[in-house]
């Protein structure tokens, strides 16, 4: 049998596999997939777009770059006054429950750039892979985070932690890397693609480690009237408003007012 026969023949089973109708239907979800992850990728880059808009419109470059400083020399001077006491909530942590000492985790920061924050591990090994069994204790209005103070969770020593935002001191680290600020909205894991527009206002500035509904309504709050007050800050930063919330925020935490 000549070449160019098998040649056909093969052309011929090839043509003829494409067209059954496993190889259709597989076609045809391949393509939907394509076409959907085009059509996240554009709404991404869309919401992103706003963002940067926001970004723009409340810029300040002097009172960004004195922040930033700022941001940087007080993170350092932290980080080595409190390494000891790093060193013993670490042996805690470790002595208590198996697991890594930090928590690490994707949040979204300013221009909608994600970045990774760093936590004192408050609960059991794998916790996140358990949540979605959790939803009927979360106590967090509008359902977009999860907050619980039954939380089966939480360690015993994550609880004391939590208590005093013990947890949230090794986000120094971010702040000296310049990911985040002392004073700024928080930084959550919720996708960008959930919030409504008027939200994403506050990823024109960086996270913070503390906010204002950290100083005024720790516990007392919903999504929304979290989101709110992240605008407000947004359209209200200044010098005066970052000592101001920085020392409430320090009040709450050393006597453990509103935690969870």
């Amino acid at each position: 049998m000549s070449s160019s026969v098998l040649s056909n023949k093969s052309r011929d089973f090839k043509d003829n596999y494409r067209n059954t109708p496993l190889t259709v239907v597989k076609n045809r979800r391949e393509k939907n997939k394509t076409e959907e992850v085009r059509e996240q990728e554009q709404k991404h880059a869309e919401i992103l777009s706003v963002i940067k808009e926001y970004e723009r419109e409340h810029t300040l470059n002097s009172f960004e770059k004195s922040k930033a400083i700022f941001d940087r020399v007080f993170s350092a001077v932290v980080l080595l006054c409190l390494a000891p006491v790093f060193a013993v909530i670490a042996s805690i942590i470790k002595i208590e429950s198996k697991g890594p000492v930090f928590f690490k985790h994707k949040r979204t920061g300013k221009g909608g750039e994600t970045f990774e924050v760093f936590k004192f591990r408050t609960m059991i090994e794998d916790a996140h892979l358990l949540q979605h069994k959790l939803e009927d204790i979360n106590e967090m209005k509008g359902g977009l985070l999860f907050k619980s103070d039954r939380d089966p969770r939480v360690t015993k020593i994550g609880k004391i932690m939590r208590k005093y935002s013990i947890d949230e001191l090794p986000q120094f680290i971010n702040i000296f890397k310049g990911d985040m600020s002392v004073i700024g909205p928080r930084p959550i894991s919720t996708p960008i693609e959930m919030f409504k527009e008027r939200h994403l206002k506050r990823f024109a500035v960086k996270p913070g480690l503390g906010a204002i509904w950290q100083a005024y309504f720790r516990r007392d709050t919903d999504f929304d009237q979290w989101m709110r007050t992240d605008l407000i800050y947004v359209d209200n930063q200044s010098l005066k408003l970052d000592l101001k919330l920085f020392f409430i925020i320090l009040k709450n935490a050393i006597t453990g007012k509103g935690a969870r």
